[in-house]
């Protein structure tokens, strides 16, 4: 099974106003999945999504 233990993949949410965090998760290889409005764009929230090599 390996180091993956069955996942196929790893889904995040980061917000808007973390750029670090944003930066980080897109250098590490994860791609935007969606986007959850919450009013503003400070509150709102990226959804993010790395697929796990099997």
């Amino acid at each position: 099974m390996g180091l993956n233990h069955g996942y196929s993949a790893i889904s995040v949410k980061s917000m808007n106003q973390y750029q670090a965090m944003l930066q980080l998760l897109i250098s590490s290889g994860y791609q935007i999945s969606g986007y959850e409005d919450n009013g503003c764009t400070a509150t709102s929230k990226i959804k993010f999504i790395k697929q796990l090599n099997q």
